[in-house]
């Protein structure tokens, strides 16, 4: 029993906190997100600042920047236990697959705030079973090297909102 007891939990540190390791981090997570095209004036004062490429945010906020009302209602409709969790929130994993069993089809999502940020600044990758795994590697890695704040910053900065969706 002993036995079984330790390698559950040699098998646990492994698949949490080595395997994610070998799973690379998108680059554009690492360089931050895109910023428009400022246009100064001869004096170096801002004129004006135009949406990036995709046509998201001119400029990056900081956390600090956020309006918390934004964070809260974020929070609430996409991952109300992401304080808690380790980028792999277990409950909304069984929820989803409950109700895709019993539901006849997968009909909601269980990405964590963190898997849906890997999704957004990394390449485009079929809906599979494999890619999913990627994700969750992936957000484990992130989790460890960034704080929740940074996840979340990068995550808003990046997610397209209102008449800026593209």
């Amino acid at each position: 029993l002993l036995l079984l007891g330790l390698s559950a939990f040699l098998v646990y540190g492994t698949v949490l906190y080595i395997a994610p390791l070998f799973f690379p981090l998108p680059s554009e997570l690492e360089q931050g997100p895109p910023e428009g095209l400022l246009f100064v004036d001869r004096e170096d004062c801002p004129i004006r600042r135009l949406l990036d490429r995709e046509l998201r945010a001119a400029e990056p906020a900081s956390h600090a920047e956020l309006p918390p009302a934004l964070i809260k209602a974020t929070l609430a409709a996409e991952d109300s236990r992401f304080f808690s969790h380790n980028g792999i929130d277990y409950l909304g994993t069984l929820r989803a697959i409950r109700d895709g069993l019993f539901g006849g089809g997968f009909v909601s999502g269980a990405s964590t705030i963190t898997q849906q940020t890997i999704k957004l600044y990394a390449e485009p990758r079929p809906r599979s079973l494999k890619t999913k795994l990627i994700e969750i590697f992936t957000a484990r890695k992130l989790e460890m090297f960034l704080d929740k704040e940074a996840i979340l910053t990068a995550y808003l900065n990046r997610l397209p909102y209102g008449n800026q969706y593209t």
